[in-house]
């Protein structure tokens, strides 16, 4: 979301979290401290989540492609807590955990094959807590929050993808992956299994053949399971331009 908080100009995909003590954690912030805006519709965030990618410019009509490619992340998502920090703005500032997951920052970049429009390029993962009148915490790591496990981790079971406000649960059977291409090798294949350079070294070869991104993946999957190198071994034999 941009720095304003300018909400449902574009469409957004989010990973959902279920955390027990959600709310007593945000009753640790007075309701004074709390910016609600004009449309009074900030405050303290009620459904915990952490966004994907924000920024795009197409809706429903592709609905099915982001449900096809979130198929391919193993669920639960493991998210690690690494800090909290504030985001600042021109009329609030924004009390957020600051997240870390390979899985996410993959999917992240996935995604960005998409029609995205974007002031952020770089992906920083993060949870917000809530939306407070400037300045009232001067030092956000001294909010009462109990931090001192560094391994503090939280999973993430389901995705929404909001389209202008209108939220939409995908929801899928992570065990039952849906094939768009009958019989590749990748047909069992996690994006968790490849590093983010394999990945995306695919990608941009097999946009080639569609504008498919849910079919671009899958292709990419089934290649890089028959074999890790396949694309290292495409450039070497000077059959992948793309990759110079």
């Amino acid at each position: 979301m941009d720095k304003d908080k300018k909400p449902y100009e574009k469409s957004c995909l989010m990973l959902d979290f279920k955390i027990d003590n959600w709310s007593e954690l945000l009753n640790k912030v007075s309701d004074d401290k709390l910016y609600n805006g004009e449309t009074n519709d900030f405050g303290k965030e009620t459904e915990p989540h952490c966004t994907v990618l924000y920024g795009f410019n197409q809706g429903k009509e592709i609905v099915e492609q982001i449900k096809d490619i979130c198929e391919r992340a193993k669920l639960p998502i493991s998210v690690k807590v690494k800090s909290i920090s504030c985001f600042e703005s021109k009329e609030f500032d924004v009390l957020k955990f600051d997240l870390e997951s390979e899985t996410l920052v993959k999917l992240n970049s996935i995604l960005s094959n998409f029609d995205i429009t974007s002031d952020f390029p770089d992906y920083h993962p993060h949870m917000t807590i809530t939306y407070l009148k400037k300045g009232v915490i001067k030092n956000p790591k001294t909010f009462s929050i109990d931090l001192t496990d560094k391994n503090l981790v939280i999973e993430g079971n389901s995705f929404t993808f909001s389209v202008k406000g209108t939220r939409n649960k995908l929801k899928f059977d992570n065990s039952k992956i849906n094939n768009i291409l009958k019989g590749g090798k990748g047909d069992f294949a996690f994006v968790d299994d490849f590093t983010l350079d394999e990945l995306n070294k695919g990608i941009k070869v097999e946009q080639e053949h569609t504008n498919n991104i849910a079919e671009v993946l899958e292709i990419v999957l089934d290649h890089l399971t028959e074999n890790k190198e396949y694309y290292n071994k495409l450039k070497a034999a000077g059959l992948a331009d793309e990759l110079d």
